[in-house]
């Protein structure tokens, strides 16, 4: 009896010992289940957090962006601004913006020299964000905190060899020499050379590169020669790496394997490559703003400041009226303007003379009217003459932002142009000499090739300008004024393309930013690539053309739109061999420009995220 009693007792014990195990073991499971569920709420909060906090980071960031691009920028407007459309959207009984800050820091110790060798780190922008989940018995809740450093930075337009703005960068030519120095373009590049094409230094672009002519392979003129670019070593590597095959951005692996092959010397939209903007509002869409009249409207300081009319020591009006101009660079208005003397006055200026320009003819419509040019035609030789007579101008005074910038503005209707002759050297003044005019500029002869009987120096020299037209010194307007013209050339031998009058070897040594035409897709026209923004009307086989400063496209060409080629299926009588043979050409980057800049130039900027972190 009593070993059946022991027996139930030590089988009570152990069921109650084992319901106890059951019990704390399915207690155990049920706060581990609960406290699985509270971590995983607490990341779903966490993560709800992060994703606001980011999100307003990276709507303060564009907004600076935006903001910068338009001279608008204030800090305080966006912070105030943010606070509203915070609370617009974020659930306020869920979450709090526990902290918001917008901080221009020093930009010490976030960048040594040059970024990407190129762009010049002008201030810096931290934004950081921190969001709290108000449901957390936390002191400030489980929180996420993100922080974004953003730089405004700088860059010169004269690091260019080749620079385009918003016309897309294509290079075809069979007869050129590109030693350019740095290349960049904001749209996409298409190269396409019949012979060997050499770039010496960087080539980046906000778009792709292509081995492929703009709008497909419609024209004939288009080569599978060999395009050259050097890695970080110096050596030439070619784009084509096996047969006809080409490294570009059709390649699947293109981000990797240009990585590779050129040690980063070239670089695109994939590698992180942006664009590059004037700083003033619709800077893509109105850059010609640097050449056109000043309108005597209210516009921002920013963009008043940057026309080269209101820079300007000289200006030359419409009405052949000459004035100086002195006093703080503002607008015209505020600008002291001094009447000088009229254009009919002067021996270095003449408004007489006229010649017909072939490409300039409508090719569609057969309107030859179109093709008269009426320049103002200035004698450079002359002008320094009666500038050595003129003492007391802005013009040559060192100590003026004003000195060494000539603004020539003719009337805006087609065919009025300005042009120099007898240029080859400038008036003697060390920071340069800047001719801006909103009309088409053409240069006959050398130009700055020589200082006194120094023919390896010249001064810093830039041209900005509709379009730009290159004739040599054998040209003669007699012999060019209709449709077509028949030229007898006394200076070489018989000329079969008797469209064409007879080029002579030719150099100018100047920055030039200018407009181009542009090829369209739907009617078959070709603008002439890069190798032809420098307009040409002579022929020039067997002769050279050498430009040393550095070429930039700015602008769609305003009043000499006309295209290098019109086609809608091959023809002919369509070939620009009607009015030119192309030169050797030869552009050689002058590096000086870095250094010596000509007058009158503000740099461009783009902004950069440079760095961007989850703090918390």
């Amino acid at each position: 009896m009593k070993n059946r009693k022991a027996k139930g007792a030590a089988l009570l014990a152990s069921v109650i010992i084992i319901m106890s195990v059951i019990l704390a073991g399915a207690i155990a499971m049920l706060r581990w289940g609960q406290n699985g569920y509270k971590y995983a709420v607490r990341k779903t909060e966490n993560s709800r957090a992060f994703y606001i906090a980011d999100a307003a980071v990276n709507y303060t960031v564009n907004r600076i962006i935006a903001d910068a691009s338009k001279s608008l920028l204030n800090l305080d407007q966006i912070s105030n601004n943010f606070t509203s459309i915070i609370n617009s959207f974020v659930p306020q009984n869920e979450f709090k913006i526990i902290k918001f800050t917008i901080t221009q820091t020093t930009t010490n110790g976030i960048f040594s020299g040059r970024i990407d060798d190129i762009f010049t780190l002008q201030k810096a922008y931290e934004v950081c964000c921190a969001v709290s989940n108000l449901s957390s018995n936390s002191k400030y809740g489980n929180y996420a905190e993100v922080s974004c450093l953003l730089g405004d930075l700088s860059v010169s337009i004269f690091q260019f060899g080749m620079y385009y703005q918003d016309i897309p960068f294509e290079f075809v030519s069979s007869s050129t020499e590109a030693r350019v120095g740095r290349i960049h373009s904001n749209k996409s590049m298409y190269l396409r050379p019949y012979g060997t094409l050499r770039f010496i230094d960087k080539v980046t672009c906000a778009g792709e590169i292509y081995h492929s002519a703009y709008a497909g392979d419609r024209f004939r003129h288009r080569g599978n020669g060999s395009i050259y670019i050097q890695n970080g070593d110096g050596v030439y590597l070619n784009m084509k790496t096996n047969g006809n095959e080409y490294l570009d951005c059709y390649d699947p692996e293109w981000k990797i394997r240009s990585l590779e092959r050129w040690d980063g010397m070239v670089k695109t939209r994939e590698h992180g490559i942006g664009t590059i903007q004037l700083p003033y509002e619709d800077s893509t869409d109105n850059t010609r703003i640097l050449i056109e009249h000043d309108p005597m409207t209210n516009e921002p300081y920013d963009v008043t400041h940057l026309r080269m009319e209101n820079k300007a020591a000289l200006v030359i009006t419409p009405e052949g009226d000459i004035y100086e101009q002195r006093g703080e660079i503002t607008n015209s208005e505020f600008t002291t303007r001094v009447y000088v003397d009229n254009i009919t006055n002067v021996s270095w200026a003449i408004t007489t003379n006229q010649f017909y320009n072939k490409r300039n003819m409508d090719y569609w419509t057969n309107d030859t009217s179109l093709g008269m040019v009426y320049p103002l035609d200035i004698n450079v030789g002359l002008f320094n003459e009666w500038l050595s007579n003129q003492p007391s101008l802005t013009f040559k005074d060192p100590n003026s932002d004003r000195a060494g910038i000539i603004y020539i503005e003719q009337t805006n209707k087609l065919g009025h142009a300005v042009r120099l002759s007898n240029a080859d050297e400038l008036y003697p003044l060390p920071y340069g000499f800047t001719l801006a005019t909103p009309n088409a500029l053409y240069v006959k002869g050398d130009y700055n090739v020589k200082i006194g009987a120094n023919y390896n120096t010249n001064y810093p020299s830039a041209f900005l300008s509709d379009s730009m037209t290159i004739l040599s010194d054998y040209w003669r307007d007699k012999d060019n004024q209709v449709w077509p013209a028949n030229i007898i050339n006394p200076y070489a031998y018989p000329n079969p393309y008797s469209y064409c009058n007879y080029a002579c070897d030719t150099t100018i040594k100047t920055a030039l930013i200018t407009g181009s035409a542009v090829t369209t897709d739907d009617l078959y026209r070709w603008s002439g690539a890069a190798n032809n923004l420098i307009r040409y009307l002579e022929y020039w086989k067997y002769r050279t053309f050498e430009i040393y400063g550095n070429q930039v496209c700015l602008w769609p060409s305003k009043y000499e739109w006309q295209h290098y080629i019109y086609q809608t299926k091959y023809d002919s009588s369509l070939d620009p061999w009607h009015y030119i043979w192309p030169s050797y050409r030869l552009f050689l980057y002058d590096q000086n420009l870095q250094s010596r800049p000509p007058p009158g130039f503000d740099n461009f900027y783009t902004y950069r995220v440079l760095g961007w972190k989850k703090v918390h």
